[in-house]
C-alpha cells in the first residue's frame, strides 16, 4: 500500500516491556537481539518538549487524568454547591423570570473567559457550580462557543479542564464539549477525544459532542476549528427564534 505510493518505509519497529526492535536492521552494533531500551526522557523529541517548558504524558490513562473529575471530599463539597445552585437558579428563575435570569447566566460564563484570559482563574466551588449549571441553557452554551477564539485556546484550555473536572454528573457535557473544541484548535487531538467521551458518557445525545466527535474522526485540522458566528450573531438568532416562538425560552 505504501510503496505504490511512493512512500519509502526507513524502519519497522517492535515495542515491548520497555524495549524495541527493528524488523529491517540486521546490525546487532545497531540493533541487539535482546532490543533496544525505550529512554523517553533522553530522546531528542522529549528534551525538545522540555525546553518548550511541555512534557509528554506517560499514557493515554495519565493524560485522561488531567481531566478526570475531581473525587472525595473535593467532589462531595462540589455535590452540595450544585445543589445550592441549583436552588439558587430555581427562585432567581421565579422571581426575575427566565429572560433575565438567562442574561445573567450568560454574564457568568462571559466573566469566567474574561478572567481566564486575564491569566486569573475561578476556584470557588460555588462558582464553579453556576458556570455548569448556566451552561445547561443551550444559548449560554452557544454564546460562550462563539467566543472561543484560537488566539486564546490556551486559556480556554484552562477554564474548561477546570469547570469540566468539577462538574457534576449531568452537567458535564457543555463544558467537556467545550474542553474538547479547544483542545482541537489548540493541535491536543488525544485531550479533545477524551473530554468527548466524558462529554458522551454524560449524556449519549449531545449534539455538540457529536458534532466535535464527528470532525475529530475525519481527521480535521484544528484549522478548521474556527468559528462562523459571532457572539453578537448567536445573540440575534435566538432573540429571531424567540420573536417567531414566543413560547421559546
Amino acid at each position: 500500500m505504501l510503496h505504490p505510493s511512493g512512500i519509502r518505509i526507513h524502519d519497522a519497529l517492535r515495542v515491548e516491556d520497555g524495549r524495541y526492535w527493528s524488523y529491517l536492521c540486521t546490525d546487532p552494533a545497531c540493533c541487539p537481539p535482546e532490543g533496544d531500551l525505550l529512554t523517553g526522557s533522553a530522546h531528542p523529541v522529549a528534551q525538545a518538549l522540555a525546553s518548550a517548558g511541555l512534557s509528554a504524558a506517560a499514557s493515554r490513562a495519565d493524560l485522561a487524568a488531567t481531566i478526570a473529575p475531581v473525587t472525595g471530599p473535593d467532589a462531595d463539597a462540589m455535590a452540595r454547591a450544585t445543589l445550592q445552585a441549583e436552588t439558587a437558579l430555581t427562585a432567581r428563575t421565579a422571581s426575575i423570570g427566565p429572560d433575565a435570569t438567562r442574561l445573567a447566566s450568560l454574564r457568568t460564563v462571559q466573566d469566567a473567559i474574561t478572567a481566564y484570559r486575564d491569566r486569573r482563574a475561578v476556584t470557588a466551588r460555588p462558582a464553579l457550580a453556576r458556570i455548569t449549571i448556566a451552561l445547561t441553557d443551550v444559548e449560554v452554551r452557544d454564546d460562550a462557543w462563539a467566543r472561543m477564539r484560537p488566539k486564546y485556546a490556551s486559556a480556554h484550555l484552562r477554564l474548561w479542564t477546570d469547570v469540566t473536572r468539577h462538574a457534576q454528573p449531568g452537567y458535564v457535557a457543555a463544558s467537556a464539549s467545550l474542553l474538547a473544541f479547544t483542545a482541537w484548535q489548540a493541535s491536543e487531538g488525544a485531550i479533545a477525544t477524551i473530554a468527548i467521551d466524558q462529554a458522551l458518557a454524560d449524556d449519549p445525545d449531545y449534539q455538540m459532542a457529536r458534532l466535535v466527535r464527528e470532525a475529530l474522526d475525519a481527521g480535521l485540522p484544528p484549522s478548521k476549528a474556527d468559528l462562523t458566528m459571532t457572539p453578537d450573531q448567536v445573540a440575534a438568532s435566538y432573540t429571531a427564534q424567540r420573536r417567531q416562538h414566543p413560547d421559546y425560552h
